[in-house]
């Protein structure tokens, strides 16, 4: 029996941030076709994509201010798809209208912001997507016959927002453990933060902490990968801090160079907070990533970072902008190498048990089934 295709949907496609989207498809062992709003960024080998707005020049504007989804409905039935699942509430929300249209089951994996944000915050985004879905949620989740969430915080969030519990079911994204291999921690002191530069990922309380490092640990040294808005005022915290001349802001980088810049590090530190808007972390990719390599973390308790790390077993935990117990932490693996490789050990154990990415991909393929 020959099976229908998948519809992976995400407006943009494929962002460097987001390489579990293109992983858990390649993974899913069904036929599957990639769909995107936006001009897609890029290619990924065996997987076939299509935009919508490479369909029709206006269909862009149409779909996302008017909620016009004639394009997306079309291309649906044309490429004879049995199940369809979106990434993010958002794109969950717009892709509602058409699936039941179709008669068409409807999986939407819920990340973090979609159930995190305020709906003020959202409303008052400036971005149509955003205020559709701020105005629209509550309903799009309570009508969700499959909301499959990255964390239990994220789970809870979903359901306090309005979903039904039993249309929930937690399934983090996967790391794909056999691509991603294991290496010896490294004696120099390198402190890795990955993410983009906004409030939630609590750069600066990184560097706040870093300063103290500095104090005891001359030689240690702190890489920044990401971009954002908050990268001109997050360097300028280094140089009023005298710090400059150990960070290092590298910018947005692709995943490969990424697992390089973690294979050449001590420990990640992801020292994420609550943003004003109410957004906080859905499960912490990256910190599964540096697990995966072996790799030790530093995170706070924030969000969903609760199934992602488990302190002093995977890595530290500490409290949301603290700097002084981040310092305190951070100095603990930078001074003994012995503890580091203890948790990065331990990290990869945890990943390969938890988070395979074939095994977190077989138990999506099996959600496809009981709903379709």
């Amino acid at each position: 029996m020959v099976e229908t295709p998948v519809a992976v949907f995400r407006h943009t496609l494929y962002k460097p941030s987001e390489r579990f989207i293109p992983d858990q498809a390649s993974h899913l062992g069904r036929p599957v076709i990639m769909i995107a709003r936006d001009p897609i960024i890029g290619l990924v080998e065996g997987l076939h994509a299509e935009s919508l707005s490479a369909r029709d020049g206006f269909s862009r504007f149409r779909y996302t201010v008017l909620r016009d989804d004639r394009v997306l409905r079309a291309l649906l039935l044309e490429q004879g798809v049995g199940v369809v699942h979106a990434h993010f509430g958002v794109e969950g929300m717009y892709a509602q209208r058409a699936t039941q249209h179709l008669g068409l089951p409807q999986a939407t994996t819920l990340h973090g912001y979609d159930v995190t944000v305020s709906d003020h915050a959202l409303i008052s985004s400036r971005s149509p997507a955003w205020i559709h879905y701020g105005l629209g949620r509550r309903r799009f989740l309570d009508r969700s016959p499959l909301l499959i969430c990255v964390s239990e915080y994220i789970r809870e969030r979903a359901i306090a927002l309005g979903a039904r519990p039993e249309s929930t079911v937690v399934v983090g994204t996967g790391i794909d453990t056999v691509a991603i291999s294991p290496s010896r921690v490294p004696e120099a002191p390198i402190v890795l933060h990955v993410g983009r530069l906004v409030e939630k990922k609590g750069t600066r309380y990184l560097l706040e902490a870093f300063a103290r490092v500095l104090e005891i640990e001359e030689s240690a040294r702190l890489r920044i990968v990401g971009d954002g808005p908050l990268r001109g005022a997050l360097e300028a915290l280094a140089s009023a801090l005298g710090i400059s001349g150990a960070v290092e802001f590298l910018g947005a980088q692709g995943q490969d160079r990424v697992i390089a810049e973690m294979r050449d590090a001590r420990v990640l530190a992801l020292p994420s907070v609550t943003a004003a808007t109410g957004d906080a972390e859905g499960l912490g990719q990256v910190v599964l990533e540096a697990a995966a390599v072996g790799r030790p973390v530093v995170v706070t308790a924030n969000g969903g970072m609760r199934d992602a790390a488990i302190d002093d077993v995977t890595g530290l935990v500490v409290s949301e902008r603290d700097a002084g117990g981040l310092a305190e932490a951070l100095l603990a693996l930078l001074s003994d190498a012995g503890l580091a490789a203890k948790l990065g050990a331990a990290g990869r154990t945890f990943v390969e048990q938890r988070f395979d990415l074939k095994s977190q991909a077989a138990k999506v393929r099996q959600l496809y089934e009981e709903i379709g």
